[in-house]
This record gives C-alpha cells, structure tokens and sequence, in this order.
C-alpha cells in the first residue's frame, strides 16, 4: 500500500470588513455581531493554511509539488483577497456575512476549483491573531443559483 501523508502550505493577508446578515434585522446584527457590526469596517491580518492529503508520489516524493501549491495559494488567495474591503469587493460576501466561517468556505471553493487534482484538498485552516481559528474541510458550503446563495454539500 501506498505511503498517505499531509502537505500544507501557509499565506498571510490583509482584508477589511464589517459583519452584518442581510437576513437579520439592524437590533440583531448589533447583538449579533457586537462592535464588528459597524459600517465602518475594521480590519484583520489573517493567515490560511491549506492542507492536501493524498498518496506520496513515488516520482517527486511528495502529495503534490510544494512550488505548486505555492504558487496556487498566492494566485488563488492572497492576490484576490489581499488589501480587500469583502462586502464591496468580493462578489460572494455579497450575499453572505464575511465571517471567518464564511472566508474559510470561499477560501476552499476557490482552491477546489483552481487546483490539478482537487480530491487533495483536505482541510482550510483560516487563524486570526492566533486567537481565533477555523477549519473548514469541505462539510457543506455554498452554491450561487438564480442570483441567490445556498447552503449545499460540495458533494450535491
């Protein structure tokens, strides 16, 4: 059987945001959300990791190319996120709250789409501050159909 191993690449950015559902009313986004919920925006360092698994490839000795899945993350992430205001600039946080949540889903559709060999995304590691921290690994997510976003297995 075939060696299983894990290879993760890390990016920092920069984005700006305020958090606010178009599905809540201006009472419960503020308790919601608290000061985050503020026109103002604010904003955050953030760093992602992005972990791929699969079988070591006898050829390179690795899952994947580690120059690859640089480059990947930096065209796929940093460079479209990077010094962005989310809500205005971002056509998916459009319609849903730029919550870390949220930017780790987007971050996985878009590196799933983007990547050779998609089955080798594993997990979206999104860490703020070292404080906060989210894992997405694919569980769910969303699909944009008839001008409206929707919860959806990345599987449907």
């Amino acid at each position: 059987m075939a060696p299983i191993a894990t290879l993760s690449c890390k990016e920092s950015f920069t984005i700006s945001h305020y958090l606010n559902s178009p599905l809540l009313s201006n009472t419960a986004n503020k308790r919601v959300y608290g000061e985050c919920n503020n026109p103002a925006v604010h904003s955050h360092e953030y760093t992602v990791e992005v972990i791929t698994r699969g079988t070591v490839d006898t050829s390179i000795g690795t899952v994947m190319s580690l120059s690859d899945l640089k480059s990947l993350l930096k065209s796929t992430v940093a460079n479209k996120l990077h010094g962005r205001n989310l809500d205005y600039e971002i056509n998916f946080f459009r319609t849903v709250p730029s919550t870390m949540e949220n930017l780790a889903i987007f971050i996985w559709q878009s590196m799933k789409q983007d990547l050779d060999e998609p089955e080798l995304l594993y997990e979206v590691k999104l860490t703020d501050n070292e404080q906060n921290c989210v894992v997405y690994n694919g569980s769910g997510g969303y699909v944009q159909r008839k001008g409206q976003t929707l919860l959806t297995s990345d599987t449907d």
